[in-house]
């Protein structure tokens, strides 16, 4: 009874064919729905987990590229500290400047001395400088800050720009270093930007302390003058291309060093019986200070004012043949009437030689 239940009940529900095959169908469909939700939901996870992975890994690079940025500001900074002095370490508002001027001066001496390991050290330091700012160059600013490595005075100054080239050219001669010489051309090509052409101005072939000042110093020109001709002559050295312009650029401010120069002419006296007399004419070979703009009385005019150290530098910087040719006479005499001509009483005893005089 058992076995005749069963078979009839099976016989009874027993599926057609087709419906066999649409209820497989129909579980396929659903294994593949689940598969396709399961599928996207992995697929959302793992892009979930993806995306906070990479925003892990941003997050990192950021701090990581910060952190590296941070360590070559220090790195730049300690370079600075190391190999570029400070004019006026006493100072309490210039204490971390160094003035281009000094720091020039200071790598010449080391350049005489024959330590050119400490001469390249301030060299890198400013070349790294140049390669960041090329692209913006107008010449080395005035003085920098070393404790950040930057400009403290921006103006691209004639002499402070003639002394850094000059020390350029000191210790690439000497050393055989020709590492810097692309950064010697900027400079040497900025000072040439600064050169007046204008054949009817008393301050032809001069440069201008700085674009647009208006005003022609003589001393940035006896300096620029010998950077100019050492540089040529360091560029002639190792085969270099250009040395021309820059030799030619030095020999024409003689011209306006000689339109600076001026003979100041006095009578002397002398007391007979008859009363005074005049003398002979006494000539005293100078320089003036500059040629430049004056805004009260809108007119560009000589200055006459006397800095005693421009003979002194005329004639450390040039050749006995330059003097001669610029001024007529010799390079001690035209420092012999500087001296007389400025020179002053001062309170100060030597120690072997008691009271001396100065230089106004």
């Amino acid at each position: 009874q058992l076995k005749f239940k069963v078979d009839y009940i099976g016989t009874e529900h027993k599926p057609s064919y087709r419906e066999t095959v649409e209820q497989v169908a129909s579980l396929y469909k659903q294994k593949r729905d689940l598969n396709l939700q399961l599928t996207t939901q992995i697929r959302h996870l793992s892009e979930k987990i993806i995306d906070e992975k990479i925003a892990t890994i941003l997050k990192e690079k950021a701090r990581t590229e910060k952190t590296q940025v941070e360590i070559e500001n220090y790195q730049k900074i300690k370079k600075w500290i190391q190999n570029v002095p400070v004019s006026f370490p006493d100072a309490a508002n210039l204490s971390s400047i160094g003035f281009l001027y000094d720091i020039s001066a200071w790598g010449i001496l080391l350049v005489n001395l024959d330590r050119y390991e400490q001469a390249r050290g301030i060299l890198d330091t400013f070349n790294d400088w140049w390669k960041e700012n090329k692209k913006d160059f107008r010449g080395m600013p005035k003085s920098f800050n070393v404790l950040g490595g930057h400009p403290f005075e921006i103006e691209g100054s004639a002499g402070p720009n003639a002394w850094f080239l000059n020390f350029i050219a000191q210790y690439t001669y000497h050393s055989q270093d020709t590492k810097y010489l692309n950064l010697g051309r900027d400079i040497a090509d900025h000072l040439l930007n600064l050169q007046n052409n204008d054949i009817h101005s008393p301050a032809y072939k001069a440069l201008e302390d700085c674009p647009n000042a208006n005003y022609y110093a003589t001393e940035p020109n006896i300096s620029a003058k010998a950077a100019l001709r050492n540089f040529a002559s360091t560029l002639d050295k190792f085969n270099q291309s250009g040395a021309g312009k820059y030799r030619q650029a030095s020999k024409d401010i003689g011209i306006f060093l000689k339109s600076s120069h001026y003979v100041k002419k006095d009578k002397t006296t002398f007391v007979n019986l008859f009363g005074l007399k005049l003398g002979p004419t006494s000539e005293t070979h100078l320089f003036h200070r500059g040629y430049g703009y004056d805004k009260e009385k809108q007119l560009w005019k000589w200055d006459w004012a006397l800095p005693a150290d421009l003979a002194p530098w005329a004639v450390l910087s040039m050749t006995q043949e330059e003097i001669m040719q610029i001024t007529g006479v010799s390079s001690e005499r035209l420092l012999q009437d500087t001296v007389e001509e400025t020179e002053v009483n001062v309170d100060y005893d030597h120690p072997e030689k008691g009271k001396v005089k100065g230089l106004a």
